[in-house]
């Protein structure tokens, strides 16, 4: 009986510690440069397969958009990054769902024009 509420209490804690989708997302952002000139901003959802250590073994794209070559495109370059950033820590064992997507952070600096030093 004993054994079996341990086995019990670790499945209720472990979906706790699992990060989410978005979480994992954020992680891959980091390592990701979004491709200028894009006609729609990028969505795209992801199931990856993980290792123990967060180490990424496999990676399956889910959904994107933008849809077509040009969201092919993103799809390989958020693969790789996807690669580049493990370990993740928190990622569970097995397979994971991630989500990436891009949302406007304000006015880029433009660097073409001349600093203003005021």
């Amino acid at each position: 009986m004993r054994k079996l509420a341990i086995v019990f209490s670790m499945l209720l804690a472990s979906p706790a510690l699992a990060m989410t989708p978005d979480e994992l997302g954020e992680q891959a952002e980091r390592c990701w440069n979004m491709p200028a000139g894009l006609t729609e901003l990028p969505d795209m959802t992801f199931d990856v397969l993980f290792d123990a250590s967060g180490g990424v073994k496999d990676i399956a794209v889910v959904s994107f958009k933008p849809e077509g070559e040009e969201g092919k495109a993103v799809v390989i370059g958020a693969s790789k990054a996807i690669e580049q950033c493990a370990p993740y820590k928190g990622a569970p064992e097995g397979i994971a769902r991630v989500h990436i997507h891009w949302e406007p952070e304000g006015q880029a600096i433009d660097p073409f024009k001349p600093i203003n030093s005021d």
